[in-house]
């Protein structure tokens, strides 16, 4: 009787401890997929930049340039100036990293780009790049320059080159801005000369009527 009881207990606890080996394979197991669609999340969420607004458009683009983008601005076609640097301090698009751009255009307006990779003091600017169907652009270097490789929806693919003076260096830009301004107090300077000369002779002919007239009416009192 004894016997029994005891082999009943031994059976009773070996159940025990394998039901509780059981939960927690199963529990560790549970875990092990949680961590992996964590990582699977973390993987596919894709960084941003520019403000997303309800007249924002959205464009996604990957860096395969070898280096790290450090600079990144955009504007509507017909504006004058860049926005300031869409990445903030500290902040870099990695290469082969993707990122989501989200810009705003003026009706009728196309979108300007302009890059610029770390440790160089030149940036790349791309004039009325058109989105319009776009499924992604790949931004590229070539021959120490950034290209747009644009992919649209259809499939055609078409590489955007950066306008012939956007690849000049800040000092360059610089030097071409003061001498323009010279260029242009010169152009002012010799306008202002002008039109003081003009004067000049203008007064003088109004001076010589001015005595005509009177030297008439001297003759006229003479022959009265």
């Amino acid at each position: 009787m004894k016997t029994k009881q005891i082999l009943m207990t031994g059976a009773l606890a070996l159940s025990m401890v394998l039901s509780g080996g059981m939960l927690t394979g199963c529990s560790n197991s549970s875990n092990t997929k949680d961590t992996k669609t964590t990582e699977v999340a973390k993987k596919k969420e894709v960084k941003t930049i520019g403000q997303k607004t309800k007249d924002s458009k959205s464009l996604k683009f990957t860096n395969i340039t070898g280096k790290k983008i450090t600079v990144f601005e955009t504007k509507s076609s017909s504006e004058e100036n860049f926005s300031d640097n869409l990445l903030e301090d500290g902040d870099a698009v990695k290469n082969k990293e993707e990122r989501t751009l989200y810009y705003t255009v003026k009706e009728n307006d196309k979108l300007d780009v302009k890059v610029g990779l770390q440790n160089q003091d030149k940036t790349f600017v791309f004039k009325d790049v058109d989105t319009t169907d776009t499924k992604k652009v790949d931004v590229s270097l070539k021959d120490d320059k950034v290209n747009l490789d644009v992919t649209k929806k259809d499939g055609s693919t078409a590489t955007l080159t950066p306008s012939e003076d956007s690849v000049k260096t800040e000092e360059e830009k610089k030097d071409e801005s003061e001498v323009k301004q010279e260029e242009k107090k010169e152009e002012t300077a010799k306008a202002d000369s002008s039109n003081k000369s003009n004067t000049s002779e203008s007064k003088k002919n109004n001076t010589a009527s001015t005595t005509n007239t009177s030297s008439n009416k001297n003759n006229t009192g003479s022959s009265s």
